[in-house]
């Protein structure tokens, strides 16, 4: 064993002879130290006079000799360390070993995994873990090892004084521990870009639940709408993809399946069609109550992903949102477990269903867009979209989305025609299939913003006049 001279360190408890010189360990003194440093910790070693040290009387039993110096040597830090799991795992925590997992940079595989492996196996004839998880360092972002004289610190402290703690983590998260992990102002700035698109998700999640019981409102699966059981299907895809891997170690997997989920299936697709429901439909209709109903899902299952993530922001989130009697008086998000996914969300058929539409909706948009630039129309509400289509196929599956059609492009109106042949269709999935864009018939509703045909000398439309005289209308949050 190499010994170690310095003032800090676990103290070896040998005494020295004063009458000879030789070092001494005995077990008497081990065990009466031992009772000390329950009481006081360490460094009673240092501080004490070496009469409080051994036991009263005590004597070597060869010499008879009861004089004694202390001896200052320390315990070797690597094996000070590698038995921590004795000291902390069995008598603080009072557990058994092996523990789930030791985790330290890839430097530890010659320090304290192999110092922690040794005397496990020598005193409970096993390893002290069941899994050893490494990690690179962090460097700058051109690869670069930190250094003040290269003047490219970057310290954790501005970043959660500027930032937040959370923007710190999710850098944790998204990076690839595998190997060198890079940190850089423009790194940090597309991450406090995803942050925000996350967020914004969980706020718009939120902001359109304000009225909604989960005891009393959440609709059976049968009772939702096909947009509604696609987003549950996708919901349930990824929540079992990221806790997959997070019991994989694998956390930058669980930064882009969730900011894939809120980014790509959210907000660009779901979300986006979604406001005509939530906020034009009867405060109490079925149609609202699914949107509803489907959102209360997504958050609930969402928050408790991201909690290990962004600690900080879930419990922000668990705090105002809307909880069933389930898990109603728990106090904080991270007592919450995963949510199992119901069976019935897994749902090939309705993401079959929805697939080409949406390969087709970047085309349309873009379509819109044009014709905004060419001032044809303003907002998208301004356009009525035709497809015109050589295409059985194609007619057969745009025919059947009826009057959702529009609104899955966010327009007032959208038709299908059937044409001999087209000059040059979309691309492969639409090869047969054209878009036409003009400005909507009808006139300007003032409540939905649609254009129709049937609005009235208020500029309501028949749909909105029929709600309005039903009930109060559904406040915007």
């Amino acid at each position: 064993m190499h010994f170690r001279q310095r003032y800090w360190g676990v103290p070896i408890p040998a005494l020295k002879l004063k009458d000879g010189g030789e070092i001494m360990l005995y077990p008497e003194v081990i065990d009466h130290f031992a009772e000390i440093v329950r009481k006081e910790g360490t460094d009673a070693w240092f501080e004490k006079d070496i009469g409080e040290l051994i036991p009263r009387g005590f004597k070597d039993a060869q010499t008879g000799q009861s004089e004694f110096e202390k001896t200052f040597d320390i315990l070797d830090v690597w094996f000070d360390s590698g038995v921590s799991c004795q000291a902390v795992v069995k008598d603080m925590i009072g557990a058994e070993l092996p523990i789930d997992l030791y985790l330290e940079g890839s430097d530890q595989h010659r320090g304290w995994f192999q110092s922690s492996l040794i005397p496990a196996v020598a005193i409970e004839g096993k390893a002290p873990f069941k899994e050893v998880l490494t990690h690179g360092f962090v460097v700058d972002g051109q690869g670069r090892k930190m250094s003040k004289s290269l003047n490219n610190v970057i310290k954790p402290q501005e970043i959660y004084e500027n930032s937040g703690a959370d923007i710190l983590r999710l850098w944790v998260t998204s990076s690839s521990y595998n190997e060198d992990i890079r940190i850089s102002k423009e790194v940090m700035a597309r991450l406090i870009d995803a942050y925000r698109k996350i967020r914004n998700t969980l706020r718009y999640l939120i902001s359109n639940l304000y009225d909604f019981d989960p005891d009393k409102d959440v609709l059976p699966y049968d009772k939702l709408q096909d947009l509604d059981k696609w987003a549950l299907n996708k919901l349930g895809v990824v929540s079992r993809q990221v806790i997959e891997k997070y019991n994989a170690y694998e956390f930058s997997r669980v930064y882009k399946l969730i900011y894939s989920f809120c980014n790509e299936h959210l907000s660009n697709f779901y979300l986006d069609i979604l406001k005509d429901r939530l906020y034009v439909k009867a405060a109490t209709s079925s149609e609202r109550k699914a949107a509803q109903t489907a959102l209360y899902h997504i958050l609930n299952h969402l928050v408790r992903l991201l909690a290990p993530v962004i600690s900080f922001t879930s419990e922000e989130v668990f705090r105002f949102m809307p909880k069933d009697k389930s898990f109603r008086s728990v106090e904080s998000v991270h007592l919450l477990d995963f949510l199992e996914i119901p069976s019935e969300w897994d749902n090939p058929r309705i993401d079959e269903y929805f697939a080409l539409l949406i390969n087709l909706r970047p085309h349309v948009l873009k379509a819109l867009e044009d014709q905004r630039a060419a001032d044809i129309i303003g907002a998208s509400l301004e356009a009525k979209v035709t497809f015109q289509t050589a295409s059985d196929r194609d007619l057969t599956y745009l025919s059947q989305f009826g009057e959702q059609l529009a609104d899955m492009f966010i327009v007032s109106q959208a038709a299908v025609q059937k044409v001999a042949e087209v000059p040059a269709g979309l691309d492969t999935d639409f090869a047969n299939t054209t878009i036409s864009i003009v400005k909507a018939d009808g006139n300007k509703c003032v409540r939905c913003w649609k254009y129709r045909t049937d609005t009235d000398a208020e500029q309501l439309c028949g749909e909105c006049r029929s709600i309005l005289a039903d009930g109060p209308e559904v406040p915007v949050s």
